[in-house]
């Protein structure tokens, strides 16, 4: 069951109820769960009813502390994977990076994109691109086209070329547990203060309507500067 691929894939979730009902001839089960500290609350059914509406995607840009906090703050985003990503040739070094898995009928895969380009330095070629890759990872060579002709609309609110590649996802190495969920665990540390409470402020200011205000409302919002 969907259930138990979760505890095997985050074994820090906690499930706070399970219960199904007959759907047809389809059984459908209702999940609560905690992973980290976020909720989630998630109809699955055993055809494609459930996991039509659940997509995957990878993004690297800065640090993958700040990477995650911005995404997970989104409505939407069901969970944030933080870790290190190797993609194809050229690409092969692992470099800081998340997952995100993500409800399109809740946000875009163009919004997502738009945040991410918004909240690092996407148009910046710097000596440190290797650790810090600017990229969008897809898993499906399909999604190669979707990525790029997002990117080629999005560069219209950059004045500078956009730098971020598109490439073929291929293994991923997660970073230590402890590191996990930062900001959310550590919202009045120095590196959240100065690093990551200014791309929180952005997504608030330019992107409200996608801001997960039950998330973020429970932290801090009084330390922003």
């Amino acid at each position: 069951m969907f259930y138990y691929y979760l505890l095997l894939k985050y074994p820090q979730i906690e499930i706070l109820q399970v219960s199904t009902k007959p759907n047809e001839d389809l059984i459908a089960g209702l999940l609560w769960c905690r992973i980290l500290d976020k909720m989630i609350i998630s109809w699955t059914f055993y055809d494609q009813v459930f996991m039509d509406t659940i997509r995957k995607i990878a993004f690297g840009g800065g640090c993958h502390w700040c990477t995650e906090a911005v995404l997970l703050s989104l409505k939407g985003v069901n969970a944030v994977e933080q870790g290190f990503i190797a993609a194809k040739e050229p690409a092969s070094s692992f470099s800081e990076a998340v997952i995100v898995s993500y409800d399109e009928d809740q946000i875009s895969l163009k919004e997502l994109i738009a945040v991410h380009l918004n909240t690092h330095n996407s148009t910046a070629d710097h000596s440190l691109r290797t650790k810090y890759r600017s990229a969008v990872y897809v898993f499906e060579v399909r999604e190669i086209t979707e990525v790029k002709e997002i990117l080629t609309s999005l560069q219209n609110d950059f004045v500078d070329p956009l730098i971020t590649q598109i490439l073929q996802y291929v293994d991923f190495k997660p970073s230590e547990v402890q590191f996990h969920n930062y900001y959310y665990s550590n919202p009045e540390k120095p590196f959240c203060e100065t690093y990551i409470v200014p791309k929180l402020n952005k997504i608030s200011q330019d992107f409200s309507n996608l801001l997960d205000l039950k998330k973020v409302n429970r932290y801090p919002l009084s330390s922003q500067k």
